[in-house]
């Protein structure tokens, strides 16, 4: 048996209005929880980027800690990308030249030992003369450039204040 209940516009409208408002209701509920990842998400990357900020400036500092040069440290990370070879390198340098670049020093097999970091005129260019080789490596681009290449094939082995130990006195903190 059915029933049927006579429905007024009254009841019709009050009906349509609670669907609708139900509507709304799941919308605006799928809308916050959607506002509530985007805030999530957004707090995550902006947290991690701070994050991720903090140890770049951390980094920076150990980087301008290696010179108050701005051009020496943008070499050092350009040639000696990882931090912990370019501290020792820089200490290297320091006690190999005293950190200075137009440095020579003659050896007892009669090469040289040039610039920043005292490359070996064992390392000129063919044709080059001693006295070229020198003067390319009192560009401290191109010494750093060689000193790369020599690390590469030797290590630290390749400078006497390394092997003697005289470079850790210069290795900043």
């Amino acid at each position: 048996m059915i029933v049927v209940v006579p429905l007024t516009v009254g009841v019709l409208t009050t009906i349509g209005i609670i669907i609708v408002q139900k509507e709304i209701e799941k919308k605006w509920d799928k809308d916050y929880k959607e506002k509530q990842e985007i805030k999530q998400e957004g707090w995550e990357i902006g947290y991690f980027q701070g994050q991720i900020d903090g140890y770049q400036a951390k980094e920076d500092e150990q980087w301008d800690a290696l010179s108050p040069n701005p051009k020496l440290v943008e070499l050092l990370r350009k040639y000696f990308p990882e931090y912990r070879i370019a501290r020792t390198i820089r200490a290297i340098a320091t006690a190999e030249s005293s950190g200075k670049g137009f440095a020579i020093n003659q050896n007892d097999n009669g090469s040289l030992d040039c610039g920043w970091l005292q490359n070996n005129s064992i390392h000129k260019k063919p044709g080059e003369t001693n006295k070229q080789y020198c003067d390319r490596m009192h560009d401290l681009d191109e010494n750093i450039r060689q000193a790369r290449a020599t690390y590469d094939k030797q290590g630290f082995e390749a400078w006497v204040t390394y092997k003697t130990g005289a470079y850790k006195k210069y290795l900043p903190n």
